[in-house]
């Protein structure tokens, strides 16, 4: 999103029509068109004296899930990005975002209707889920994922924004192993864009990294999710209290055993392949798009 604010003026100089691709949810993009309203001043003071933050078209939020840099008064790169790119994504021919009817048909209303914004917004339309790339670096052989009874092994990773403690990370590693259960778990040890430079065993040490391979597979690539059982993939932004073994261990069973989150997954997987599928939605407006431009 950060060439936003600098392709779009460019587009419109010489008459092109220029869509956005908005790979996160419809949730995460109303967050995002209505930041310019919560960066307001007033509306910043008011969060200082709030634990969570009211945004037209989404639930109540903790702040704890807002990256505290858009937060913060003053001016700083995120911030700025957010402020810009969100202006000028409002001001696009339209916005293709990474989602299906089904999943957030609420907030895909609440968008298209121009319930988010004073000024009109451009078409929002879902066209996923889509396919991961196929060109992530360091391809895992999984024949360790594909020996196990399906369904059976949980995914745990927090994304490639930011990285844990070692402490945290350790706590995690105790838990998962007193769970029992069997795990595919993504190691980050460094910050987005910089390298990762200590091995597995010196993050996680040697002693638990032999007692986490007993039960799962430890790696540091995100990996194909085939024979999952479930997903670990939040965590709140800046947070800084470490959660405890037994916490996380205690957790991971309830999930891992808990029938109906397992058919409301497989629901919503379901869902997502008559999305893409002929007919679907997501096929539908992906078709729609474009029949319109080929008339450009």
């Amino acid at each position: 999103m950060s060439l936003v604010s600098a392709v779009i003026p460019i587009t419109e100089a010489i008459s092109l029509p220029n869509y956005v691709l908005f790979t996160s949810s419809a949730k995460m993009l109303t967050l995002f068109l209505s930041y310019p309203t919560l960066a307001d001043s007033k509306a910043m003071d008011e969060l200082d004296e709030m634990d969570v933050v009211k945004i037209r078209g989404l639930e109540l939020m903790p702040k704890s899930l807002i990256p505290p840099p858009l937060l913060k008064k003053g001016n700083n790169i995120l911030k700025t990005s957010f402020l810009e790119d969100s202006e000028k994504v409002a001001e696009s021919s339209g916005i293709l975002v990474n989602t299906f009817e089904s999943f957030e048909q609420e907030s895909l209303r609440t968008l298209n209707d121009c319930q988010i914004l004073l000024k009109r917004l451009p078409s929002v339309v879902a066209i996923g889920p889509l396919p991961p790339c196929d060109f992530e670096k360091g391809q895992l052989q999984l024949t360790w994922l594909h020996d196990q009874p399906a369904g059976s092994v949980m995914y745990v990773s927090f994304g490639s924004r930011t990285a844990f403690s070692k402490e945290q990370v350790r706590e995690l590693g105790e838990g998962l192993v007193r769970s029992g259960r069997r795990f595919v778990w993504v190691v980050k040890d460094k910050k987005v864009d910089t390298e990762d430079n200590e091995g597995l065993e010196e993050v996680i040490g040697d002693e638990l990294m032999e007692r986490v391979k007993e039960k799962g597979l430890v790696v540091r690539d995100i990996v194909e999710r085939i024979g999952l059982g479930t997903w670990v993939k939040s965590w709140g932004w800046g947070q800084e209290t470490v959660v405890n073994r037994a916490e996380i261990a205690e957790k991971i069973r309830e999930i891992m055993g808990n029938e109906s989150l397992r058919i409301q997954a497989l629901g919503i997987k379901e869902e997502a392949r008559k999305a893409v599928g002929g007919g679907g939605s997501s096929n539908k407006g992906l078709s729609e798009l474009i029949n319109i431009w080929r008339k450009f």
